[in-house]
């Protein structure tokens, strides 16, 4: 496992909404199974530079395309201003910001709303130079080992 991460739905208890809602000023939060939250992205360490990008931008095109197949219309997520400017501003991936930037473990932070779309999911793989799916869920691996008995 190079990277990990967990999406669900807003339309459950999530996270911004139940231990982060003050960081949410700009917008209501809604409830929504067209809104998911994205937390704990984890990259392994211990990768070389260039692999940990490109596992990285991996990611990020997983989360589009998942958003895509399931029919969301954008992710609530609460990132290190940074990080939002390296991932999604540099890509192209357009996001609202939902609140006022704040210092949380000396970082700064703050909720986002980024927008799921296929015509974003092509200018982010363009801009990284993925020109593949990326996205591979248990439902996949599921399917794929049904086929194979089924061949």
């Amino acid at each position: 496992v190079r990277a990990v991460t967990r999406v669900s739905p807003t339309s459950m208890p999530y996270m911004l909404e139940e231990v982060f809602p003050d960081m949410v000023t700009f917008a209501p939060l809604v409830k929504s199974d067209r809104v998911w939250e994205g937390t704990r992205l984890a990259v392994d360490p211990d990768l070389p530079d260039a692999e940990r990008a490109r596992v990285v931008g991996e990611m990020m095109c997983g989360y589009l395309e998942f958003g895509i197949r399931e029919g969301i219309d954008e992710f609530y997520i609460l990132m290190p201003v940074a990080l939002q400017t390296i991932l999604m501003e540099r890509t192209g991936w357009p996001v609202t910001v939902l609140g006022e930037t704040r210092m949380i473990g000396g970082e700064a932070v703050r909720a986002v709303a980024p927008k799921v779309s296929p015509e974003i999911l092509a200018r982010v793989r363009g801009k990284l130079g993925i020109t593949h799916s990326v996205l591979q869920t248990a439902a996949d691996l599921v399917a794929a080992e049904t086929q194979e008995k089924v061949a």
